[in-house]
């Protein structure tokens, strides 16, 4: 399977059914959603996914990027932290699961019986 990782082009697009509309025009079946989504692209993103548009594959830990890192630090907060505080927030409010994980569980429960369909 060859996913396409929305790190691509998610900065050229406001709606996120227009970017996996484009992802799908390259010929591409499944994404990874990115870090770089921001919250106002997951409705899209969720109609795309239950119209049958686009597949999701994999959600980047964090997906949407947390409001309060700047910048591009995808890794802000690893789960392989010395700092108890930093684990936590690796596995809380902002982890993968939190937000955009409905969008991957969603699309991997109708391929799979069960478990997690995967994070980058």
């Amino acid at each position: 399977m060859n996913v396409f990782s929305t790190c691509w082009n998610s900065r050229r697009h406001k709606d996120g059914g227009a970017m996996c509309d484009e992802i799908r025009e390259l010929g591409f079946e499944y994404i990874e959603a990115s870090h770089g989504l921001s919250l106002d692209m997951l409705p899209g993103i969720i109609k795309a996914v239950d119209s049958g548009r686009i597949k999701v594959a994999g959600v980047h830990n964090f997906c949407p990027a947390p409001m309060e890192v700047p910048g591009d630090a995808p890794d802000a907060y690893t789960f392989t932290s010395h700092r108890p505080e930093t684990r936590a927030r690796a596995c809380g409010r902002w982890g993968s699961r939190q937000v955009a994980w409905p969008i991957c569980w969603r699309d991997a429960a109708r391929r799979a019986a069960c478990g997690w369909a995967g994070t980058t």
